[in-house]
């Protein structure tokens, strides 16, 4: 059975984010995490990022 789908979604190359990450001023700080501007990405790499936003939050649901 043939589903385009699946297939779609398992050939998706999900886009990685190793930015080093600089530790906050101080107890109060705010959390300034970078947040992925969506409207300058193309349709393909929005759907990627969303992807792997969802496997993300699975993944930690299945683990804790």
């Amino acid at each position: 059975m043939f589903n385009p789908a699946l297939k779609a979604y398992r050939n998706l190359q999900i886009p990685t984010n190793n930015t080093p990450t600089k530790p906050s001023g101080g107890l109060l700080a705010r959390d300034m995490t970078p947040k992925n501007d969506t409207a300058n990405m193309e349709p393909r790499q929005r759907v990627a990022s969303y992807v792997a936003e969802i496997r993300k939050v699975r993944q930690g649901l299945n683990n804790g």
